[in-house]
């Protein structure tokens, strides 16, 4: 079930729905990364964009020592603060997605256990 703050219109609901669209990674988002990742960690070689068979998907790597660099999410602490049945959001005050509604969430930091972080976020 979605809770949506109760004064939104229909019209504001779908507008802000519609942005989400752009929250996300990039549609070609190797593209953006392999300007941050060019070199193999094991090695220092060039790392290229390839299809590796037994995962049946894309990634970068490394054409001399066949590493792969794992481009994985960054782990996030969150809560849902809930105080007489009614859900808690707040409105994003930064980029991505500014102004529209979320919970509480942070990344985590290093050392940090995700009951830490959501206490931090909280």
């Amino acid at each position: 079930m979605i809770f949506y703050p109760p004064f939104l219109s229909a019209k504001e609901e779908k507008a802000i729905l519609a942005r989400f669209s752009h929250a996300g990674l990039p549609k070609f988002w190797q593209k953006s990364m392999a300007k941050e990742i060019r070199h193999c960690l094991q090695c220092g070689e060039t790392l290229v964009w390839r299809y590796v068979r037994m995962e049946g998907r894309n990634r970068f790597v490394c054409g001399e020592c066949k590493f792969i660099a794992y481009q994985n999410p960054k782990i996030v602490g969150a809560t849902l603060p809930v105080k007489n049945g009614r859900v808690y959001l707040l409105r994003r005050a930064i980029e991505p997605a500014y102004g529209l509604w979320t919970h509480p969430a942070g990344y985590m930091e290093l050392g940090e256990s995700v009951e830490d972080a959501a206490l931090r976020e909280t």
